[in-house]
C-alpha cells in the first residue's frame, strides 16, 4: 500500500520537544476477499453459486473465480460488497477441486481468498426398488419399501414415493448393519 505520511516541526529556542503532527494514509486499506459459500469441503454438483465479500480497496473493484488455481471468465453478479459467481461444475470431473476468489482494485492493488477444497459430485446416486416387488405391488395395508441406493460419494438421503407424493420419513441413513439398503413400511390403504 502507499506509505504513511508523518510531519512534525522544529523546536523553537525555549521549548524541550518537538509535537508530531500525528500520521495519515493516502487512499484507503488494500481490498481483502473471504469466501462465504460454499464452505469447505462441501459437495458441489451442477450450478453451485461461489459467493465472496470484498472490503476495502478503491473503487471499482473487479472479482475473478479460480478453479483449479486457474482464471475462468464467469461473471459474477455485484450486490454490495457480495460478489456471486455462478459456478458450472458440470464441465469439471467428479472428485476434489479447489475453488478460490481473487480481486484487483482501480489502484491496481490485489488480494486472494483462501484457497478452499471442494467435492464436485454431478452423477446421480443409482437406487433400485426392492420392495415391493411387481407379485405384491397392488397391496392394501402395511407394506414394506425397500430400495438399494448408492453414489461413489454417499447417498444423502432417499424419499419414497407413491404416484408423485412422497410417502413415510425422510431416509437420511441406510438400515442398520447395513450399506446400501433403505426400508420403511408404509400403510397403503391411506393412500
Amino acid at each position: 500500500g502507499p506509505p504513511p505520511l508523518a510531519a512534525g516541526a522544529l523546536p523553537q529556542a525555549g521549548q524541550r520537544r518537538a509535537r508530531p503532527a500525528g500520521l495519515s494514509s493516502i487512499g484507503g486499506p488494500p481490498p481483502a476477499v473471504v469466501v462465504t459459500r460454499p464452505e469447505a469441503r462441501t459437495f458441489a454438483g451442477a450450478p453451485a453459486p461461489v459467493a465472496a465479500t470484498i472490503t476495502g480497496g478503491t473503487v471499482p473493484l473487479t472479482g475473478t473465480l479460480l478453479v483449479d488455481g486457474l482464471a475462468t471468465t464467469v461473471v459474477p453478479t455485484v450486490s454490495g460488497s457480495t460478489f456471486t459467481f455462478p459456478w458450472d461444475t458440470t464441465k469439471l470431473r467428479d472428485g476434489s477441486h479447489t475453488i478460490q476468489v481473487s480481486t484487483k482494485d482501480a489502484a491496481n492493488l490485489t488480494a486472494a481468498s483462501a484457497v478452499l477444497s471442494e467435492i464436485v459430485d454431478n452423477q446421480a446416486p443409482s437406487a433400485v426398488l426392492y420392495q415391493p416387488n411387481s407379485s405384491n405391488a397392488r397391496s392394501n395395508g402395511p407394506t414394506t419399501f425397500q430400495v438399494h441406493a448408492s453414489d461413489g460419494y454417499g447417498v444423502k438421503s432417499v424419499r419414497f414415493t407413491v404416484d408423485g407424493s412422497p410417502v413415510g420419513a425422510l431416509l437420511t441413513a441406510p438400515d442398520a448393519g447395513q450399506l446400501y439398503l433403505y426400508t420403511i413400511r408404509f400403510d397403503t390403504s391411506t393412500l
